[in-house]
């Protein structure tokens, strides 16, 4: 790295895996468009999940309330 001679040698089954069809499709992690996100409620989705479940979120009318008090 002192002398900026760095090779890099990947393994050829990468280079192949890599331009395949399929690969790009299978490294996405949302198809939809970024658009939908942004009308997406994050909340909703969070009580649905199963961590959403497990962990409740506190009342927000409550918790200002107890900001404000103190």
């Amino acid at each position: 790295m002192r002398s900026k001679n760095l090779k890099v040698v990947f393994a050829d089954y990468l280079s192949k895996e890599v331009s395949g069809a399929t690969f790009e499709n299978s490294m996405k992690r949302m198809t939809s468009p970024v658009s939908t996100m942004w009308r997406t409620n994050t909340n909703s989705m969070f009580q649905k999940s199963a961590l959403g479940t497990m962990i409740k979120k506190p009342n927000v009318a409550v918790t200002q309330a107890l900001a404000q008090k103190t």
